[in-house]
Order: C-alpha cells, then structure tokens, then sequence
C-alpha cells in the first residue's frame, strides 16, 4: 500500500512552523489556541496495479484548513497558506480547490480558509 502521508504532513507542518505552530491531522471542533492549520486526507485510492495486482500508484487527495483570528486574522491566515501551497506545489502537488472563505456561523471571530489539492503518487515517490 502507498500511503505517504505522514511524510507530506510532516513537510506541511514544518513549512508552517514559524507562522502556526499548532498543526494536526485530527478534526477538532474547537481549536483551543489559533493559528490552527487541520490536514485532512481525503482519498487514496489506488489507480494503477500490474500484472501481480500490486499496487504501483495512488491518487492521493488532500485538504487543508486554516483558522485563525484577531484584527489580521485574514491576512494571517493568507500567509499561512501561501507556505503550506508553497510546499505543496513543490512536493508535485496541484491545487484543485480553493483558496476559499469559509464562514462560521458558531464563531464569527474565526477566519478559515480552505483548499484541496491532488497528485498521483508512485511507489518510491516519497
């Protein structure tokens, strides 16, 4: 099985770091300390086998969510984003969602973004 997403996780959250130190790939509904980036996978699925019925690629769906708040909570959340699609397009990534506002209605004073991105992933990829 191909399933390198600890590895790309990992590349995200350092790529973030000085900005978001708070980083996970579980869901919270409430996020205790902001920034707050969520890496959310969203499909695996095998896309290229051989004769033996190994697997030799994967579509590997990704999203990402960021929230943040306070007076440049948009701002801050933009520039969060730019490092993690920054590293994202450099890993072989394609964005095929997003950039978006996503309105809170629970919490106004939260600001989140949200993008998707895909890249088929061979065996030995990562």
């Amino acid at each position: 099985m191909i399933y390198p997403i600890n590895r790309i996780y990992t590349e995200v959250k350092n790529s973030v770091a000085s900005l978001c130190k708070n980083t996970s790939r579980s869901y919270k509904s409430t996020t205790k300390t902001l920034p707050f980036l969520y890496f959310k996978v969203l499909g695996n699925p095998s896309t290229f086998q051989d004769l033996d019925n190994n697997e030799n690629a994967i579509i590997l769906t990704i999203e990402i969510h960021v929230y943040t708040s306070g007076t440049n909570a948009m701002s801050q959340a933009e520039k969060i984003f730019k490092l993690a699609n920054d590293k994202l397009f450099e890993l072989g990534f394609a964005r095929t969602y997003g950039i978006n506002p996503i309105e809170n209605a629970q919490d106004t004073t939260i600001t989140q973004l949200v993008a998707r991105y895909r890249m088929t992933v061979c065996e030995g990829d990562f």
